[in-house]
């Protein structure tokens, strides 16, 4: 396959495919997990991208971005999200609870979960509606007494939520300065740090790596096909006629009829 290299050299980091090659890189993952979690992680034993957990019955399987297990039995999940979508904290929710149930055997004690922490990414501010503009959120579990009083307990679960768009101000570690005015420019941080250098220089690497090309231009390929298949099975279903969908798809009448057999 020709790798087209104005489109290789305009890949941002936040595009999903080169984000997640980026952090195949298992110093750049350690990095980020200490700069993130401050505490030091010790050897990662465990390192799979996009690893599927399917679905148990009619039940929604999951795809998460960067799975990473330490020697500790400690679970990293690191997601990077681009678009503002309002099910955040509900899909959180549901990949704590896949992640729980793939790691639980029949007959085993709840103790022997594995502690948590998920971790995504997001390039908007899932919290302006409430007035909050940080650059970094965690979420533990609260226990509440009768009289309102809270005290924070541990279930071995923590999700944090990144948000490029807070205030650069408040940061004081160079590090997390850095990698949020990387995603924020997708190119290159302001400030200088050694995770946006290892990160720089793997996107480097990446991007004049031609196995590492193909392979993405193969993925956008199917991606648009795939886009292209789930609209026009929204067409066949709102009841529009072959020439409409055909004309709208670039599809042949062949190519459109395979399609409506997976509908009908």
């Amino acid at each position: 396959m020709r790798v087209d290299r104005s489109i290789i050299d305009d890949i941002k980091i936040t595009d999903n495919i080169l984000f997640t090659s980026v952090f195949e890189n298992i110093n750049i993952i350690k990095k980020f997990l200490e700069v993130i979690l401050e505490f030091k992680i010790t050897n990662i034993t465990l390192k799979q991208k996009e690893k599927v957990i399917d679905r148990v019955g009619k039940s929604r399987g999951i795809r998460l971005d960067v799975y990473v297990e330490d020697v500790n039995s400690k679970i990293y999940d690191i997601e990077i999200q681009t678009s503002d979508e309002k099910n955040l904290l509900t899909r959180m929710r549901y990949y704590q609870g896949m992640i729980d149930t793939n790691h639980l055997e029949k007959g085993q004690d709840f103790n022997d979960l594995k502690n948590t922490y998920i971790i995504f990414i997001c390039t908007f501010n899932y919290f302006k509606y409430i007035g909050l503009n940080d650059i970094m959120y965690k979420i533990q579990p609260t226990l509440i007494d009768l009289n309102n009083k809270k005290y924070n307990i541990s279930d071995g679960s923590t999700k944090i939520i990144i948000n490029t768009k807070g205030d650069l101000k408040t940061i004081k570690n160079n590090d997390l300065k850095s990698f949020i005015e990387l995603l924020e420019d997708g190119f290159k941080p302001f400030t200088e740090s050694e995770l946006s250098n290892m990160m720089i220089k793997e996107m480097k690497r990446l991007k004049e790596d031609k196995e590492w090309g193909e392979k993405y231009m193969t993925l956008m390929e199917e991606a648009v096909k795939k886009n292209t298949k789930e609209i026009v099975i929204k067409m066949i279903q709102k009841g529009l006629d072959d020439d409409i969908v055909m004309s709208c798809s670039n599809l042949t009448q062949e190519q459109l009829d395979e399609i409506k057999k997976e509908v009908f």
